[in-house]
């Protein structure tokens, strides 16, 4: 494959089989297939990467081709229905399924709908019907294990769900249809723990869901990772359902390494926040490293003889750089990153420094095949800042975003991750 010059980068997350969904600072979306074998790309060439918005030109792939669309966030359900979000402040979605008991059930495949929203920021309130509501700024979306839709306000500093239905730990006992306030009272200050929905919290920027519904949140400016709880497990063992609790960070800025969580210091700036299959919660907070609070011994942890219940920098250093492809990820020399995803065999995926890397820990999974153990490569892009341009060709609507295979991954996707600077979307198929 060509390698060839991309945008900057600025978020990335990836599917249960290697598909990767990167943010830069321009405006259209692209699938980019390595190989033929997952649905989005049955039929076209491999190598190739192809426009997913209204067009389908192909220009080549590799460590080089990138392709984006105007948004803060991203999520996809546990039907491959793909959610996403912008300054505009709005929640649209494109439906790929129309089954299960998610937004698209009942709906045309194929299909943009209206989730929430009006364009127009204004605070929606809580307990009202998200149809047609306003909305603040979206900065992060998750779905929870019942495609219930999660997302960060940071305009009216609250952490919100869409119950679309009444299933699951968030939204039993609530009105299907309605939108729900989970964490905040609107005010940008560290209110302390508690019951999340009466403790303010400092702007939320990323946000994800462990395999319990626990979620675990990045804020801006704030210098911790806090968790809601949903359940009394994972990392809320012990803690009241409903209540928010430090995870991470004292509330100063820093990048320690091998600490207690709530000992050691995180990033200020809250980029991105993203849980992996095993429940470690990894954490980009603009700056020129990554960070991972060990929850298990799987994968990331494991391969680099992390203990559970600590804080560790996963790759980079406070100082900024460029490293090689195919290096030690410790120690490892990366630009700024404002984005961090896994697939579900626990590989990382970064952007910086205009380049989409993998840190490979599992070489079973598709992007690390034929790779080694603890080592980062390149995937995508040379370093040179290039938007690669729009194509007007028709693509059609027969077509699944890059989301949940069943029984691969848990519904919210691992690396819904983007919570980006630019608000911009990538999405990749290595």
């Amino acid at each position: 494959m060509a390698t060839t010059d991309i945008h900057k980068p600025y978020g990335v997350a990836a599917a249960g089989n290697g598909a990767i969904i990167m943010v830069d600072a321009a405006g259209i979306p692209r699938l980019a297939c390595r190989d033929t074998s997952h649905a989005l790309c049955n039929g076209k060439t491999a190598g190739n990467t192809y426009i997913l918005d209204n067009s389908d030109a192909e220009v080549q792939s590799g460590p080089g081709n990138s392709f984006t669309i105007d948004n803060y966030a991203l999520g996809v359900d546990s039907r491959n229905n793909y959610y996403y979000s912008g300054d505009s402040a709005v929640i649209d979605v494109i439906c790929n399924d129309s089954g299960g008991t998610g937004f698209c059930a009942g709906k045309t495949v194929g299909n943009t709908y209206r989730v929430t929203g009006t364009g127009t920021v204004s605070d929606p309130g809580g307990n009202v019907s998200f149809a047609g509501a306003t909305a603040g700024t979206i900065r992060a979306i998750a779905l929870d294990a019942f495609d219930n839709i999660i997302y960060s306000d940071r305009s009216y500093n609250y952490v919100r769900i869409l119950c679309v239905n009444t299933s699951g730990v968030w939204c039993t006992g609530k009105t299907a249809g309605n939108s729900y306030n989970l964490a905040g009272t609107g005010t940008s200050t560290d209110g302390g723990e508690g019951v999340a929905n009466m403790k303010a919290i400092i702007t939320p920027y990323g946000l994800d869901t462990d395999s319990h519904d626990n979620i675990f949140v990045s804020h801006f400016g704030g210098s911790r990772i806090t968790v809601i709880c949903g359940t009394m497990l994972g990392a809320c063992a012990g803690k009241a359902v409903g209540s928010i609790n430090y995870f991470a960070g004292t509330g100063t800025s820093g990048a320690d390494n091998n600490v207690a969580p709530l000992s050691g210091k995180v990033g200020s700036s809250g980029y991105a926040l993203h849980v992996d299959p095993f429940d470690n919660v990894l954490y980009a907070s603009g700056s020129s490293l990554i960070q991972i609070i060990c929850q298990s011994t799987s994968n990331t942890c494991s391969q680099s003889a992390h203990a559970p219940n600590s804080l560790y920098v996963v790759v980079g250093t406070t100082s900024p750089g460029d490293a090689a492809n195919d290096v030690a990820p410790t120690g490892a020399l990366v630009g700024t990153m404002k984005a961090v995803a896994t697939d579900n065999y626990g590989n990382v995926f970064i952007s910086a420094n205009n380049k989409l890397r993998i840190i490979c820990y599992d070489l079973n999974g598709p992007a690390c095949a034929g790779r080694s153990v603890d080592r980062m490569y390149t995937l995508h892009g040379s370093g040179t800042l290039v938007d690669r341009g729009v194509s007007n060709t028709p693509l059609g609507t027969n077509y699944l975003m890059a989301g949940t295979a069943a029984g691969a991954m848990k519904p919210n996707l691992y690396g819904q991750l983007i919570h980006n600077h630019a608000g911009i979307m990538k999405i990749f198929f290595p």
